[in-house]
């Protein structure tokens, strides 16, 4: 099991997510952030805006989640 935050994530906290997979973390993830959409948080509207403009370039979107995915394979198993 690992864990990630939703800033490592693109998000705008610090909420831990907890999983095997960073497909696991990614559905953790944005799960959190339709919650605080539902909420109007600002600080993860704002993210939520970065992240969509990323979307827009689907060459840098695709490298954006290889890094990620890279970053979460690479992280330590908490126990």
């Amino acid at each position: 099991m690992k864990k990630i935050t939703c800033a490592e994530l693109g998000g705008a906290c610090d909420l831990s997510f907890f999983a095997e997979s960073f497909e696991e973390a990614a559905k953790q993830s944005q799960e959190h952030a339709m919650q605080m959409f539902k909420q109007g948080d600002k600080a993860h509207l704002d993210a939520a805006e970065k992240m969509k403009t990323l979307m827009s370039s689907p060459r840098e979107m695709d490298n954006w989640m290889k890094e990620r995915r890279h970053y979460f394979n690479n992280l330590i198993s908490k126990g």
